[in-house]
This record gives C-alpha cells, sequence and structure tokens, in this order.
C-alpha cells in the first residue's frame, strides 16, 4: 500500500511541475517569491492601465476625439 501511495505522491509533483502556476511541486520560499512576483506585476499592470486611461483622456479634452 505504501509503495502504492509513494508512486502516486512521485506522479503527482512531477504532473504538478508541468501545470503553469502550480505551486504544489515547490518549497514555501519558491511560493513566497512567486506570490510577491505575481502580486507586483499586477500592482504594475493596474498603474500602467491608470496612466494609460489618464493619456486618452488628456487626448480627448485636447483634440474633441474620442478614443
Amino acid at each position: 500500500m505504501r509503495m502504492h501511495l509513494k508512486i502516486m505522491e512521485e506522479f503527482h509533483l512531477k504532473l504538478a511541475k508541468k501545470i503553469p502556476g502550480s505551486t504544489i511541486s515547490i518549497s514555501g520560499e519558491e511560493k513566497k517569491k512567486r506570490k510577491i512576483a505575481t502580486e507586483l506585476s499586477h500592482a504594475a499592470t493596474e498603474s500602467l492601465a491608470q496612466e494609460i486611461m489618464k493619456v486618452g483622456l488628456k487626448v480627448e479634452e485636447n483634440t474633441g476625439i474620442n478614443t
């Protein structure tokens, strides 16, 4: 029984390494790094989107053209 569970666990961990975004097969420190990187990426994307919207509004105000 234990051998069967060991084989299933190893298969599960190998499979998890192939799935994008999966954190099952990595250590706690690596998970923290990935989470921080993901959060920073989302924050940067949101900030960029806000800047683009501001520029778009300025173009509309200055030219009367709806973007």
